[in-house]
């Protein structure tokens, strides 16, 4: 139960971490990561759904290899504080003590409770509120925060290729999970990504193409700059691509 695999970077910063924000059923920001066992690299429920549908893939871009995707195999603290919804008594008495008003779970209010929630849908395909769990597509691990995290490692999903347009169509994948455990360090790099995102804040765009636009022009150098310091910190040599998705993902609050 203790570990977990996050997909879309190999890097845990706590500069990029988003503060959990409640969103219709969904909420936005915190980290997601699925249940991984870390002998079984043949299988993941997000990498499966992923491969099934690789539109939704926010990092994948024509510059980039979509059958090689970055992610973290995460080991959560011992004592972290995970409430774990798998029957309807446990969902009945979220939504009863910690209701947003509006019949669903306020997970703003939670996260000043516990460290994370793990939904595990599978156990809840005949509950009332199934119609709202269904969004959530596979079991779920949401973290409020990243101090529950013990260490993580850098991972890498290679997907055998294959052809995204025909559905019925599966492939196979493997995860490859690095021997060295990483520790997450405090923010370091707060005010200089602070500054990028307000610059972009106030440009008032919400269409990732543009935003990307002018990550890549406006603010070449000060993405160059930051690339720079993380390669010396965290020997985190990517391209540019990589801060891009991360930056718009914390500009948009989007998980």
């Amino acid at each position: 139960m203790f570990t977990f695999l996050n997909v879309g970077s190999d890097l845990l910063l706590k500069d990029f971490f988003l503060p959990i924000k409640n969103d219709n059923i969904k909420p936005k920001g915190g980290l997601w990561a699925t249940y991984q066992n870390e002998r079984n690299v043949f299988f993941n429920e997000w990498v499966d759904y992923l491969s099934i549908k690789p539109y939704i893939l926010f990092y994948k871009r024509q510059t980039k290899d979509p059958f090689k995707i970055p992610a973290t195999f995460i080991t959560l603290k011992e004592n972290a504080k995970i409430f774990i919804v798998n029957n309807e008594n446990t969902l009945n008495f979220l939504i009863k003590y910690y209701n947003d008003g509006k019949g669903w779970i306020d997970f703003e209010i939670l996260s000043k409770d516990c460290d994370g929630i793990f939904i595990k849908i599978r156990n809840l395909l005949n509950s009332k509120y199934f119609d709202k769990l269904k969004l959530f597509a596979v079991n779920s691990l949401i973290l409020f925060n990243l101090d529950c995290i013990s260490y993580y490692q850098k991972a890498n999903i290679e997907i055998a290729p294959y052809d995204f347009f025909d559905n019925s169509h599966f492939t196979d994948y493997e995860i490859k999970i690095q021997k060295q455990k990483n520790k997450i360090d405090d923010a370091k790099y707060y005010v200089f990504i602070k500054d990028i995102i307000h610059y972009l804040s106030n440009k008032n765009i919400s269409n990732p193409d543009q935003i990307s636009t002018i990550i890549n022009t406006e603010l070449s150098e000060q993405i160059k700059s930051l690339i720079t310091k993380l390669n010396l910190e965290y020997n985190y040599n990517k391209e540019n691509e990589d801060i891009e998705n991360l930056l718009i993902r914390k500009l948009l609050h989007t998980i």
